[in-house]
């Protein structure tokens, strides 16, 4: 009584509540490895929405941390779906002691890159807020030198102390080493 109805939760006698029911239309459920460190501890939920960041070693240029997937759906945690009345419910976090594999709703151009990355790249899953799903963000990647640079690091900046007429002040130029 009271209860909402949609079609969703309206199943003929013949169906069974499975995963494939819960995967959004238009996208595709898989599975991916992961460990206590992707998983972020083990704390990724059945329900949570997480980002994919990877580092990627081109040839020929430093390797580069980017943000590449955002906004994909935990689907199921583990071996563990738990489905109730057509709507998935959650279930505890992965147990430290069984950190295995999570399973992402994604699209199929998604798939072609989280496919990718688990091929031969380092990444990890990033739990978002629930209040930041659909708030897309846009960076430039991070490489060593930009992170060094950006704290001062002597080996990546030169600092100068350019000498003038005009003041007796001491001046600090700080520019990156090339």
């Amino acid at each position: 009584p009271g209860d909402i109805m949609t079609p969703m939760r309206l199943m003929d006698a013949n169906q069974i509540p499975n995963l494939a029911r819960a995967v959004p239309p238009g996208k595709r459920a898989v599975s991916i490895a992961v460990s206590k460190v992707t998983s972020v501890g083990g704390f990724i939920q059945q329900g949570d929405y997480v980002d994919v960041i990877a580092t990627f070693k081109a040839r020929g240029s430093e390797p580069v941390t980017k943000i590449v997937l955002q906004d994909i759906q935990i689907l199921a945690v583990g071996s563990s779906y738990q489905f109730a009345g057509g709507i998935p419910t959650m279930t505890p976090a992965i147990t430290a002691a069984k950190v295995d594999l999570i399973t992402i709703a994604v699209t199929p151009e998604e798939l072609e890159k989280i496919m990718q990355l688990d091929h031969d790249t380092t990444f990890k899953f990033v739990l978002k807020n629930p209040n930041d799903k659909d708030k897309r963000v846009i960076t430039k990647g991070a490489t060593q030198r930009s992170v060094m640079e950006e704290i001062g690091h002597p080996d990546y900046v030169q600092v100068t102390t350019p000498t003038t007429d005009e003041s007796t002040a001491t001046k600090i130029v700080v520019t990156p080493i090339d």
